[in-house]
C-alpha cells in the first residue's frame, strides 16, 4: 500500500495538470481551431471508457469470457458502418442549436417543453446511479492505494467520494457550465478529456504489458502452454448467449444517446472531424479490449 501523502500528492499534481490544460484551452481565441483538432475530438469521444472499463470489463471477462466485448462492439460498428448517421446527427444538432439530448429530441417535436422535460427526467434517473457507481469505483481505488488498513478514507475524516465529487463538480462548473450557448465550444474541457484519454489508455496498456510479462514467466515455468495459450485459456469454451446480441444494440444506442456522448459528439463536434474519428475511435476501443485479455488471464491464473 502506498503512503497517503504520496497518493494525495500525485492526485493533486494530476488534477492541477487537468486544470492547467483546461485553462490553456479556454484561453485560446474564439474561432481558433487546433491543427490536431480531429485527434482531440476523437480522444474526447473515448469518455465512453469510464471506470467501468477498468473494473467492469476485466470482471465481466473473468466471469463471462468474450461476452465483455459486446459493450465495445456496438460503438465500433456504429462508427465503422454508419458514418452517414453520425454526420446527419451532428448536422441536425447544429441546425437546431441543441445543447443537450433533451434539446435535440424536443426539437424534432416542435420544441415541445413536455418532451424536453420527459427526456431530461429519463436521462437523470438513468444516469444518477451510473454516476454514483463511477464515483464509488474511483473512491475505492484511491482508498485501496492509500487508505488505512481498515479501508479508512484517503482524506482522513472526510469521505473520499464526497471530496472527489466536489472536485469534479468544481471542474464541471469552471470549464463546462459557464455558458449554454451552443455556438461556443468548451475547448478547455475537451482538451482535458483528451489528455485523460491518453493517460487511461497508457495506464491500461502498461498493466497489460505487465500481465503479459507475468504470463511469460508462468509459461516458462509450466512448460505446457505458451504465453498466448495462457492468455486465451480463460476464454476457451465461453458461450455467447442472447445477451451478446442485445448488449451491442444497447451500447450502440448509448454511444449516441448518453448525455456525455451526445455532448462531445454533437455539441462540441464540428462535423469535419468525423472521418478521422470513424477509424480512430474504434481503434481506441479495440486496444482497450485487447488489453483486457492478458489482464484477465493474469488475474485468474496468478
Amino acid at each position: 500500500m502506498l503512503g497517503a501523502e504520496l497518493i494525495v500528492g500525485v492526485v493533486a499534481l494530476y488534477l492541477g495538470a487537468l486544470f492547467l490544460i483546461a485553462h490553456r484551452g479556454d484561453a485560446q481565441p474564439e474561432g481558433h481551431v487546433s491543427r490536431h483538432q480531429s485527434l482531440i475530438f476523437t480522444l474526447s469521444l473515448t469518455v465512453y471508457c469510464t471506470s467501468w472499463t477498468f473494473f467492469g470489463a476485466v470482471g465481466n471477462a473473468a466471469q463471462g469470457g468474450l461476452a465483455f466485448f459486446a459493450i465495445y462492439l456496438g460503438p465500433i460498428l456504429v462508427f465503422l458502418l454508419l458514418p452517414g448517421l453520425l454526420k446527419k446527427l451532428v448536422a441536425v444538432g447544429k441546425r437546431q442549436k441543441s445543447t443537450t439530448i433533451a434539446d435535440f429530441i424536443a426539437g424534432r417535436y416542435g420544441k415541445s417543453h413536455r418532451v424536453a422535460a420527459l427526456v431530461t427526467l429519463i436521462a437523470l434517473v438513468g444516469t444518477l446511479p451510473y454516476i454514483s457507481l463511477q464515483i464509488k469505483a474511483i473512491a475505492s481505488a484511491y482508498d485501496a492505494l492509500g487508505g488505512g488498513p481498515d479501508g479508512a478514507s484517503l482524506f482522513g475524516n472526510l469521505d473520499t467520494a464526497l471530496v472527489l465529487t466536489l472536485i469534479l463538480a468544481a471542474f464541471a462548473v469552471l470549464f463546462g457550465a459557464r455558458t449554454i450557448d451552443a455556438s461556443v465550444h468548451h475547448r478547455g474541457m475537451i482538451h482535458a478529456i483528451a489528455f485523460e484519454s491518453i493517460v487511461k489508455l497508457a495506464a491500461f496498456l502498461a498493466i497489460a504489458a505487465l500481465a503479459v510479462h507475468l504470463l511469460q514467466r508462468l509459461a516458462a515455468h509450466s512448460g505446457q502452454l505458451d504465453t498466448a495459450g495462457l492468455m486465451l485459456l480463460p476464454f476457451h469454451g465461453s458461450d455467447l448467449n442472447t445477451d451478446f446480441l442485445t448488449r451491442p444494440l444497447l451500447a450502440a444506442a448509448a454511444i449516441l444517446c448518453l448525455p456525455r456522448q451526445f455532448h462531445v459528439l454533437v455539441v462540441e463536434g464540428r462535423g469535419n472531424e468525423l472521418p478521422f474519428a470513424r477509424w480512430g475511435f474504434p481503434l481506441y476501443l479495440l486496444l482497450f479490449s485487447l488489453a483486457v485479455l492478458p489482464i484477465t488471464a493474469a488475474g485468474l491464473q496468478l
